[in-house]
């Protein structure tokens, strides 16, 4: 009897256990390569948010104090007049300098009023104020800035 060989019964032959799970070439390694790039892009990313977070406080730090050395050595504020009225008293200032000064109270005599005023540069300012006293002292007139500058105005 022949046995034609497109007859013959096949033997398979089982793989050992190791074998049995194919090993894909080159996908895990692209895989370990995208989450490397992703976990490297996310600690990048928050580093350089943190970093110019510090960097926004520091320069907003140094520009408040280049602000108040600036109102310290040039802002001067001039008494023009006072006039005292029954119920209130209204202060006439005049800025002769060249910055600009954001008024949060002013202090006459040791009372002091908030006030929200800014005076512009080379300008005039009238602030009125609810004062009961009848002389108030011209020497003892200051202005408290937004900035934290006790400005003494000069009669």
């Amino acid at each position: 009897m022949h046995i034609r060989l497109s007859e013959a019964p096949t033997m398979t032959k089982t793989p050992p256990f190791f074998f049995a799970f194919k090993r894909h070439t080159g996908v895990s390694e692209i895989i370990a390569a995208i989450i490397l790039f992703t976990i490297t892009l996310t600690i990048s990313s928050l580093s350089i948010a943190f970093l110019s977070q510090r960097a926004s406080i520091a320069s907003k730090s140094i520009t408040s104090d280049v602000q108040r050395a600036t109102l310290k050595s040039m802002a001067t504020i001039k008494l023009i007049d006072v006039v005292q009225l029954d119920n209130e008293s209204i202060i006439v200032l005049y800025n002769p300098s060249d910055i600009k000064i954001k008024i949060a109270a002013i202090i006459v005599g040791g009372f002091s009023q908030r006030v929200n005023k800014v005076m512009e540069p080379m300008s005039i300012t009238q602030l009125n104020l609810s004062m009961t006293s009848q002389s108030l002292p011209r020497d003892e007139i200051y202005v408290l800035t937004s900035e934290g500058v006790l400005i003494h105005v000069k009669t």
